[in-house]
């Protein structure tokens, strides 16, 4: 079995990645971005409820019931798209509208969790 040059580099790549210990780095990156406290700041959470919105979403992705990465995507997506008093609400929808593309029911899921 012969490699082509792309998938020999690609295995160099994630070799030197593994030797030099940068790869757990890149790994747990994914872990850094799933914080509820600075979900809830970035977000303006003000009430009780939208607080324990993120709560039930930040463990359930932390979980792997949800993917993580989708998250995330939502929670930048709302940081760039909407003002300040209104990103809770942008983050909202764009988890609930992706999510659903993807086949997950959010409301049933966090329903099972309480």
């Amino acid at each position: 079995m012969s490699l082509t040059r792309r998938q020999f580099a690609a295995a160099l790549f994630c070799a030197v990645l593994a030797g030099t210990g940068r790869f757990d780095s890149v790994c747990s990156a994914q872990q850094r971005y799933l914080d509820a406290d600075v979900y809830k700041a970035e977000l303006y959470a003000l009430t009780d409820e939208q607080k324990a919105y993120i709560d039930a979403v930040i463990d359930l992705a932390e979980d792997q019931i949800i993917p993580p990465s989708i998250v995330e995507k939502c929670f930048f997506y709302a940081r760039k798209k909407a003002q300040q008093h209104r990103r809770y609400y942008y983050f909202q929808k764009a988890l609930t509208f992706a999510l659903k593309e993807k086949g997950y029911d959010l409301e049933k899921l966090m329903a099972k969790r309480r």
